[in-house]
């Protein structure tokens, strides 16, 4: 479980690391030292940017942060980046931040967390925070927005080794992909008991959204101590515009292909080498998947008076 951060007050600033990947945000430019020096509220932070350059380089600038007694890390870009801060700073004293500047913004749009980097820096200057679930795979992976298997997956394994990023290149794969893509047979564990069906993907769901409004588990919370387990079956060709419309206005779950279940751990096993995704990254996971929770184990700062 996280503990409380230190009380502000007049006399004491929030030690401050701002980590920014700056090949998000697929294309856009952020001028983010002048932005952060106009908008960001000096008498409560003091600050420094760290810029990754790897994979994994935000992982270990959280961790190091953490381990320092640093307050408060700040994420500056999508919801891979989101995730690797959060597996830096998980079940510290050290709160998150998020500054949105992904391709989709799941976990940020889920968060009620603005888009635009001055409203965004506006919600980090009245830090308020919660303590939020976050959930773990086989023991050594986490996930704070979404894990998945199916279709989600191998778009995300293709958008990854793509060179061009943004929603349009999310589009091409997404309708390149379709075509060729068969559902396949999964055994769920949940509560002891096995469920064998046949999915497009399942997606394992702790917010409700996998970005651009893509809203796959409109009930889910990241607070409610539960994992929407989300299993998409398979459909005819000529369904797909409806379905993903249905996902855009966060109404796929009143359709007949979706079934649900909310439970705190699951266990999956996957037909042989297929793809996974958590937050939006590929990951070679195996063909067992055991979820677990891990309850309010991440402080984020968020929108006053929003339900989260």
């Amino acid at each position: 479980m996280v503990v409380g951060i230190k009380k502000i007050t007049e006399l004491t600033k929030l030690n401050t690391l701002i980590v920014f990947n700056p090949v998000a945000g697929g294309g856009k430019k952020l001028d983010l030292s002048g932005c952060l020096e106009k908008h960001l509220d000096s008498g409560r932070y003091d600050y420094r940017i760290a810029y990754t350059q790897y994979a994994g380089h935000g992982y270990e600038l959280a961790s190091d942060a953490a381990g320092t007694g640093v307050d408060l890390v700040v994420a500056v870009g999508g919801d891979g980046l989101i995730n690797e801060i959060a597996r830096g700073v998980i079940n510290s004293n050290t709160a998150m931040g998020i500054i949105p500047y992904g391709s989709g913004n799941g976990f940020a749009r889920h968060l009620k967390i603005p888009l635009k980097p001055v409203k965004a820096i506006e919600v980090l200057n009245h830090f308020h925070t919660a303590g939020i679930d976050t959930f773990i795979i086989n023991d050594n992976r986490l996930f704070c927005n979404m894990a998945g298997t199916g279709f989600d997956a191998l778009v995300a394994e293709k958008f990854a080794g793509s060179k061009q990023r943004g929603l349009s290149t999310y589009v091409k794969i997404i309708l390149k992909e379709f075509i060729k893509f068969s559902p396949r047979e999964y055994t769920l564990t949940i509560n002891d008991k096995d469920i064998t069906l046949r999915a497009f993907m399942i997606s394992f769901a702790n917010s409700g959204q996998f970005g651009n409004n893509a809203v796959i588990a409109p009930m889910a919370s990241v607070t409610d101590g539960l994992l929407d387990v989300c299993v998409m079956k398979g459909f005819r060709w000529y369904q797909a515009p409806h379905i993903g419309f249905m996902l855009l206005t966060g109404r796929i779950d009143k359709t007949s292909f979706m079934t649900y279940f909310k439970t705190a751990g699951v266990k999956l096993k996957l037909p042989g080498d297929e793809p996974c995704h958590l937050d939006g990254d590929p990951f070679d996971l195996g063909n067992q998947l055991h979820i677990k929770l891990n309850r309010s184990s991440l402080k984020v700062v968020v929108p006053d008076g929003e339900s989260i």
